[in-house]
């Protein structure tokens, strides 16, 4: 991994771990409410008082959150280029029949865990842990493109895996079913082999360019950090 990549992949884990802090604040302050005794006076008036001085740190900390996450998102390595102009991207179109991601070996997997993704030159991180990998990559692709993931309920036979469908509208067809969006579930109880194999038929499927996609390894002991090629 370069050091731009390194530093991209550290930006949008602290990104990840601010926007994580600002839900958690937002979700406890109705349940601190809640938690009040409001048949006991004296304890009202100190939950009271307590919701209070929360409600003004939490307001105080809510504008500083929101621009560092801004100001984190707008790290350019080169201060003198000029920014990118956004244009809208043609309809991605796969080029050639789907390849088979190369052999990973055992040993690898073993030793290893993802946390993260690089595609299309945008690095996201996710917990250390393949379904939750498989999760996020999922939201990921889905939030780019909504329709073409809804679209997979209706052609999972493109996936075929001992038999089982990967994606369907109703959760319970799947053993271990993973919500993606409105009517939507993935198939979560994958063995990590096996989930490369699927992500690069459905990466190819949906128009992305293996090429542009790596998986960012981390090795359980020592914590050294690499990239994952899945293109053939």
């Amino acid at each position: 991994m370069s050091e731009q990549q390194a530093i991209r992949a550290q930006i949008a884990q602290v990104i990840q771990q601010l926007e994580t802090l600002n839900r958690a604040l937002e979700a406890l302050s109705p349940a601190l409410w809640q938690a009040i005794d409001h048949e006991d006076e004296e304890r009202l008036a100190a939950g009271v008082r307590f919701k209070q001085r929360y409600n003004a740190q939490r307001n105080a900390l809510k504008e500083p959150l929101a621009e560092m996450i801004q100001l984190l998102r707008e790290y350019e390595p080169d201060p003198s280029a000029a920014p990118a102009v956004q244009q809208a991207a043609p309809p991605k179109q796969p080029s050639s029949p789907p390849q088979e991601s190369p052999l990973v070996p055992d040993s690898l997997l073993a030793q290893k865990e993802p946390f993260g993704f690089i595609l299309e030159g945008q690095t996201v991180t996710t917990p250390s842990a393949w379904p939750l990998f498989y999760d996020a990559l999922l939201q990921e692709l889905y939030g780019r493109d909504p329709s073409r993931l809804q679209q997979l309920a209706e052609a999972s036979d493109r996936f075929p895996n001992q038999n089982r469908r990967l994606f369907d509208r109703i959760p319970d067809h799947l053993e271990d079913p993973l919500p993606i969006g409105e009517q939507l579930f993935a198939e979560a109880d994958l063995e990590p082999k096996a989930l490369l194999q699927l992500i690069g038929r459905l990466l190819h499927t949906l128009g992305y360019s293996l090429d542009q996609f790596k998986i960012l390894l981390k090795e359980k002991k020592r914590g050294t950090v690499e990239t994952l090629s899945i293109a053939a």
